[in-house]
């Protein structure tokens, strides 16, 4: 079996740096022991004491009790005690951890203490919890996400973005367990492919797996509950007991929940719970096999139970299983708008209707639900075909050319086929009797998408307005949902950052938004955090999110996410982990969201590329660029849009070229445009890209008054990090600004001065020194700070050696080497060795 100690679980290790308790559960064979493995090596390198518990612990609570007092008399400096307690749950009754839990939330208390296990503890963790001194990791946390299942499995770039790999992680729902026997079957010679066709939990083979290495931690009653309840694929508690035979089934339910990892709320939904799909269709294979007539009269039972609760998607998966496909057809076309608008359930909506037979003569109705399904859900070849098999005179009957200009409408705008879009859209909404609402709310918000994707702002506000309109016509939760999203995302692009917060928090505020599209307007949220210059609640947002909002939504969600993402990665981590998180985002995102949202997320790769490159390295960006303007000439997927983005891109490349005239000469254009019709963040980018451009023609005047413009029309509106994220850029004008910021004087609007000093101190330019001595020579009223890392490379660079020499010198990439001169060039405000050996020289840092 392969191992799991090679993924660094970062994602989950930075939960445990403020907590005093932690609270790892899940179920067998999902790592949690490797966890605190990777937790108690942190520790170690913080200087933390280290003590590890298990089950086979005799001396836990003295132990403890000595440290905890030690501790608690120690110096304010003394590094603490990091306790970690194994299978808490085979010890609890035993040693007393409740006062260690007390003991650890104490005043002045320097230990931490980790806990895993299986099942959630008793009560004596509510008080921790109540003082937000407690992180909590749960199954779905610890499942991998596809970037480290993808690295867990040794997958190439090629097979991370498969059908295949997707269709892996669905079954083992990124279970560590279900992905270690997914490793066995590779071994075995089956490729990832086959892998993927053979994973099912009624294997033999599997159910050997599962009886030798997960049965054994269950009890009896579990595994008897799990069978019982695998038939379904969602449950709640009065479904438990009106459809189950067993005592208080429902109670137990909700039980087995708190204490088997793999029966879990259904994408956070309380009281509705699913088990993982692996282990269902394990334990649904064997009540089928064993007891049939059982299998037959629950899944009957269940679905008649689900139409009395309205739940008609759960009733119609019950009558697929059972065979009864008409009575399933005919429910899902009586569901089909709720299930969109109200329910946002689409992607569920479009898997049960391709298990439904072909029909040989389908009628208009029946065609169009499930045309509109698939187009919803992103299956737009699908949908083609569906719409291809009716036949045109059918469409002369009242009505059905309305509906047939929706479906069209749909799949011309996941073709980015925006100006098929407008053709069709513009004159349908305007009618006010042509289509029902839910229709004039979907193609209202597909025209605005087009209009965007056109830079048709006027024409992308008004269909937004009328997507609001339509919505007050019809009970559609979901869809008023999307259209506030629409109207935060076109906030975003405005740069009005309180209207954008505003409408999400209102949206986020209320009970019935569940599920994916919460998580997606959590992103949405996130970048707008970023924007105001709050990182770490954007990192928590995004943290919590990304996952389950980035692959649900529209392309334009989606690039927010890869941009919201890459940005706070490159924050924490550096261009370099960027670049490979953006490529990433680059090969998943076409499969669902098209070739635009691809093309969107590779223009901001190679911008990151720019933000990493020495000059050695702009070769790369030049071939990038070349590829990017073949793909304009020749991709039916490019609109201005990205147009636009591409020219700020190649005008970023030209200023690191030193031809700022051609660069300036790209941004007018788009600063004239975008101020016209309010976009400020575009207008900002531009304009400071423009200020570089003529700092380096020699105009520092013209360039320092346009970023002061820049500040003063960004600052009131909130959209602080626009001009953070282009210090590195600006640095050459840190002694302009510290000029014009020390002879301002009170004069000066506060907020404009909090951005300057903002903007300089992501320069590395101390700014109180600059306002107290504004004529001291520029050397002297800079503070470079270079990582010991960094020094050592310059100083090896001074003394004559090539990158290539560097890199083996230090026994690494010579990729790492071209990064940490890059830094040093940033921080030092040149543009090349030769200048930061010179300036190094002038500082006295050699």
């Amino acid at each position: 079996m392969r191992l799991f100690s090679s993924i660094v679980r970062e994602r989950l290790l930075r939960r445990f740096d403020d907590a005093r308790v932690s609270l790892i559960v899940g179920p067998p064979m999902s790592g949690k022991t490797e966890l605190l493995r990777q937790l108690a090596g942190h520790g170690e390198a913080s200087g933390e004491t280290v003590s590890w518990y298990d089950e086979s612990a005799r001396r836990l609570y003295g132990d403890a009790q000595r440290w905890m007092a030690s501790q608690s008399s120690a110096a304010a400096g003394t590094a603490g005690l990091l306790l970690l307690i194994d299978d808490f749950n085979s010890i609890e009754s035993t040693t007393g951890i409740e006062p260690l839990v007390k003991a650890a939330c104490g005043h002045g208390s320097r230990c931490r203490l980790v806990l895993a296990g299986r099942r959630q503890p008793r009560r004596w963790m509510a008080g921790a919890r109540l003082k937000g001194l407690l992180a909590e990791i749960d199954s779905d946390d610890l499942a991998f996400d596809q970037q480290e299942a993808a690295a867990f499995l040794g997958l190439g770039e090629a097979e991370r973005n498969s059908a295949a790999f997707r269709s892996v992680l669905r079954k083992t729902d990124g279970w560590i367990g279900g992905l270690c026997y997914v490793g066995q079957m590779m071994e075995r010679g089956l490729d990832l492919s086959e892998t993927a066709r053979q994973l099912d939990g009624r294997d033999e083979v599997f159910r050997s797996f599962l009886e030798e290495e997960v049965l054994p931690d269950l009890d009896a009653q579990q595994i008897e509950f799990l069978q019982r309840i695998a038939p379904f694929p969602m449950l709640t508690r009065k479904l438990a007991d009106s459809v189950i035979d067993v005592p208080n089934a429902g109670a137990y339910l909700v039980d087995i929940a708190r204490n088997c990892g793999f029966v879990r709320p259904l994408n956070g939904r309380l009281g509705v719970y699913r088990i993982n799909p692996l282990i269902r269709s394990c334990f649904e294979a064997t009540l089928r096999e064993e007891r049939p007539e059982l299998w037959t009269s629950e899944l009957s039972a269940a679905a008649a139970r689900h139409l009395t609760e309205h739940d008609e998607l759960a009733a119609a998966e019950c009558l697929l299983k059972l065979g009864e496909y008409e009575a399933a057809a005919t429910i899902l076309g009586r569901c089909a708008d709720q299930a969109f608008s109200m329910q946002g359930q689409t992607q569920r909506f479009f898997a049960l209707v391709r298990q439904l037979p072909p029909d040989e003569h389908p009628s208009f109705d029946r065609t169009f639900w499930m045309a509109r399904g698939a187009a919803v859900a992103g299956a737009f070849d699908f949908a083609s075909r569906l719409i291809s098999q009716l036949d045109p005179a059918s469409e002369t009957v009242h009505g059905r050319s309305d509906r047939m200009d929706v479906l069209r409408i749909l799949v011309a705008l996941g073709f980015d086929d925006f100006e098929e879009v407008c053709r069709r859209a513009q004159p349908l909404l305007r009618s006010v009797s042509r289509g029902t609402p839910l229709d004039r709310v979907m193609v209202a918000i597909s025209l605005a998408q087009a209009s965007a994707a056109m830079l048709d702002w006027k024409g992308s506000v008004q269909a937004l307005s009328t997507a609001r309109a339509e919505t007050q016509r019809v009970e559609a939760v979901y869809c008023r949902t999307w259209v506030s999203v629409m109207f935060a995302l076109r906030y975003l692009q405005e740069g009005q950052l309180s209207d954008a917060v505003t409408e999400l928090e209102n949206t986020l505020g209320s009970e019935q938004v569940t599920g994916p599209i919460r998580r997606t307007c959590e992103l949405v949220m996130a970048e707008c955090r970023r924007l105001q210059g709050d990182l770490p609640e954007a990192q928590r947002l995004v943290d919590r999110s990304l996952q389950l909002g980035a692959r649900h939504g529209v392309p334009e969600t989606a690039i927010v996410a890869a941009e919201v993402s890459s940005r706070l990665v490159f924050h924490r981590h550096g261009a370099l982990d960027a670049i490979e998180h953006l490529r990433k985002f680059e090969k998943a995102l076409a499969p669902s969201f098209g070739e635009r949202a691809r093309r969107m997320v590779r223009l901001l790769r190679v911008q990151m590329m720019l933000r990493a490159a020495t000059a050695e390295d702009l070769r790369l960006v030049e071939r990038e660029l070349r590829e990017i303007e073949t793909e304009r000439a020749t991709g039916r997927s490019w609109c201005r849009q990205m147009d636009e983005k591409q020219r700020l891109l190649q005008s970023r490349y030209l200023i690191q070229c030193d031809d700022a005239k051609a660069a300036v000469a790209l941004l007018q254009p788009i600063i004239s445009s975008a101020r016209q019709v309010g976009r400020l963040p575009v207008w900002g980018e531009a304009s400071l890209l423009k200020a570089v451009a003529l700092a380096k023609e020699g105009k520092s005047d013209a360039a320092l008054k346009a970023v002061i413009n820049v500040v003063e029309v960004l600052e009131p509106t909130g959209c602080r990090q626009i001009v953070s994220d282009e210090a590195a850029l600006l640095t050459t004008l840190s002694a302009a600004l510290s000029r014009y910021l020390s002879n301002a004087g009170t004069g000066l609007d506060a907020g404009v001065r909090a951005a300057l000093e903002r903007l300089l101190g992501a320069m590395g330019v101390s700014v109180g020194e600059l306002v107290a001595q504004p004529i001291v020579a520029e050397q002297t009223s800079v503070n470079i700070e270079l990582t010991e890392t960094e020094a050592r490379v310059l100083k090896l660079a001074a003394s004559g050696l090539r990158n290539a020499e560097i890199a083996k010198r230090m026994v690494t990439s010579l990729h790492t080497i071209k990064w940490h001169l890059h830094n040093v060039f940033s921080k030092m405000g040149v543009n090349n060795r030769t200048m930061a050996i010179k300036r190094a020289n002038d500082l006295r840092l050699l």
